[in-house]
């Protein structure tokens, strides 16, 4: 699985079924899905048992100061905990200091990102020629 489609858990779904149907066929075709920003948005846990993603990004307004926040790092390790159950994998978005890798190690996340770990790529020059892409244009 090479693609992962994110849902950024921010945006309202309103109708379910349809929206299930449709992650349905893109995992047929290979695509897995990723839920982020999780616990920043509207929070609906109807919207991670419809969507059941593969990957669970937690927004960094949780990790941010995890290692000094026992509430934060209580709810992170309940996640960690569902995610296990659900067979999702979780991860830590907005790593920025060695602390918070460290607690967020500790408390079972297996997965992270953020300044800490590495900075964004340079952005694709506008003449960059990428095999394939011209099918996905057609």
């Amino acid at each position: 699985h090479r693609v992962v489609l994110e849902i950024t858990e921010r945006a309202a779904v309103t109708d379910f079924a349809t929206f299930r149907a449709t992650l349905e066929y893109l995992r047929a075709l290979g695509f897995t899905v990723a839920v982020d920003d999780a616990g920043a948005g509207y929070g609906s846990l109807q919207s991670l048992a419809e969507v059941r993603p593969e990957w669970l990004k937690i927004d960094m307004s949780l990790v941010r100061g995890v290692h000094e926040d026992e509430v934060r790092a209580r709810l992170i390790e309940s996640l960690v905990l569902f995610s296990d159950k659900v067979g999702s994998k979780l991860i830590a978005e907005g790593i920025e200091t060695k602390g918070e890798l460290e607690k967020l190690i500790e408390i079972g996340v297996r997965y992270g990102q953020g300044y800490l770990l590495g900075r964004p790529a340079e952005p694709f020059p506008d003449d960059a020629h990428f095999p394939g892409v011209e099918l996905l244009r057609a």
